[in-house]
């Protein structure tokens, strides 16, 4: 962990090989490679799947694809692609494929690890690392920790700069005016994080009658969002647009932002959210806030692990976060039957009135 590095850098391949929204906050640590190196080429190693808003920001370079459960084929040819191409190398994930990938792109490689007997073994493919906190520390603050191992100062800017901001296309097609409209994404992807129907209706019909608002639902393309947000529409106000599976992330983003507000659970559209600057009101029951939480755009880092606390409710920034109130949250686990289909009571019992009251605190009404 001692080794000297290296002041400058003319490739950088930093690998997130995980869900979305990993993906999605490893942006920042990302933005602060781009200001420490200005001019280097800064790649991005990702799960085919997750490619689309990274594909879509203008400080990264170019972005590497590997399916989630690759072949020894698939393998081959991105160890190909990679071996030995990059000056430094930057695993953003304690894991062992991400480790690995590290150790075949780059020279020095720096990351993160759990700090027990059984890596060891990682320890020795790593230049610098450090401890891996999955409970205290937010994600964006354990990324920035991996960035400081460079020698740069901890920030964290909020800056997605996407390739199409300031151009015409930003008005997109699929959602009305700006500031005529709220984005209520219904379906996550999976089950546990899910709110229950009856309280979206609810809350549609409030943001039509109190604030005026269109309501426009997103969510995912598979069947089962599909299906559900077709119920949901059986007892829905008029101007209620479902645009669930029918829009691309890019163009999810360039709705929200124009949205006048966002709801959401704890999904990578609510991080996007809360990143572009959307006021968000954030749905959790079993998701450990201080690890996961949306990042508000405009927090000022004074050096805390994160904007959130573990229990309680609140508004920090454009973010109000609504917690569950059920005496075993944040429980950490995949529902109350523990796989990711099943129910979170904390989740469906979450009272719909306090979802209208924090949505009309964020309109100001």
């Amino acid at each position: 962990m001692s080794r000297k590095l290296s002041n400058t850098s003319n490739s950088i391949l930093v690998i997130c090989t995980r869900r979305i929204g990993d993906v999605l906050l490893s942006l920042p640590a990302i933005k602060n490679l781009r200001n420490r190196y200005p001019q280097a080429r800064i790649d991005l190693l990702v799960f085919s799947g997750t490619q689309e808003i990274p594909a879509q920001i203008a400080y990264i370079n170019n972005i590497i694809e590997i399916d989630e459960r690759p072949g020894f084929m698939q393998h081959l040819l991105l160890f190909t692609k990679i071996f030995r191409r990059y000056e430094i190398a930057i695993s953003l994930l304690p894991g062992d494929r991400p480790v690995i990938y590290s150790f075949v792109a780059a020279p020095t490689r720096i990351g993160c690890l759990t700090a027990n007997y059984k890596n060891r073994w990682k320890q020795k493919l790593l230049t610098r690392w450090v401890p891996y906190d999955d409970f205290n520390t937010h994600t964006l603050v354990m990324n920035s920790k991996i960035t400081e191992l460079l020698g740069i100062d901890r920030k964290i800017p909020i800056d997605l700069n996407f390739k199409f901001i300031g151009k015409s296309e930003n008005s997109c097609r699929f959602f009305p005016e700006i500031a005529t409209y709220a984005v209520l994404h219904i379906s996550p992807r999976f089950a546990y994080k899910q709110w229950n129907l009856s309280s979206w209706q609810i809350l549609a019909r409030a943001l039509y009658s109190m604030a005026g608002l269109q309501v426009v639902l997103t969510g995912g393309g598979a069947e089962d969002e599909r299906n559900y947000a077709e119920e949901l529409m059986q007892d829905m106000p008029k101007n209620v647009s479902n645009l669930v599976g029918g829009v691309s992330l890019s163009d999810l983003s360039r709705g929200l932002l124009g949205a006048a507000i966002y709801v959401g659970t704890d999904t990578a559209v609510t991080h996007l959210a809360a990143m572009l600057g959307t006021p968000t009101v954030a749905l959790y029951g079993p998701t450990n806030p201080i690890k996961w939480g949306p990042w508000p755009k405009s927090f000022l880092d004074r050096g805390e692990n994160s904007p959130w606390g573990l229990v309680g409710s609140g508004k920090i920034g454009n973010v109000h976060l609504i917690q569950g109130t059920n005496h075993c949250v944040p429980c950490m686990m995949e529902g109350c039957d523990r796989h990711q289909k099943s129910e979170s009571k904390c989740l469906k019992e979450l009272d719909p009135s306090r979802v209208v009251k924090a949505a009309m605190k964020m309109l100001a009404l």
